[in-house]
């Protein structure tokens, strides 16, 4: 992570860029300890990189990568999440500028959600 002093939402924002970003694309990783990571290998041995930065853990395989708080209380205020939700469309337009952002995507009423799509939205299912 580059910046002198970052924010929580600045080493989020990097986790995604630095890690999770080529971790899609298949190329290598950089050394997750050098990026100030370190691991952690709970009771179920699936391995975890915290950062404490901006106090959230990384997880991944080789299909997904995911950015967790540890639970509610360590969650990003509303201004963090809007700011973060920013970086993050401005990043999705240069690097998967064929990707849309689909509005009506929710999944919970206290989770923020943004989520880009390729082809088509979803239309509401109804029964016929």
């Amino acid at each position: 992570m580059c910046q002198q002093n970052p924010t929580r939402v600045d080493s989020i924002y990097s986790l995604f860029a630095e890690v999770c970003l080529p971790q899609h694309r298949g190329a290598q990783l950089p050394a997750l300890d050098a990026l100030g990571l370190v691991s952690y290998v709970p009771k179920d041995g699936n391995l975890l990189w915290i950062d404490p930065l901006s106090e959230t853990f990384l997880k991944f395989d080789d299909r997904s990568c995911s950015i967790q708080f540890h639970d509610r209380k360590t969650g990003l205020t509303r201004d963090q999440g809007n700011a973060l939700a920013n970086m993050i469309a401005g990043l999705v337009e240069t690097e998967f500028p064929s990707l849309r952002l689909d509005p009506e995507v929710k999944l919970q009423e206290t989770a923020m959600t943004k989520a880009w799509m390729a082809g088509e939205f979803a239309k509401p299912w109804s029964h016929t």
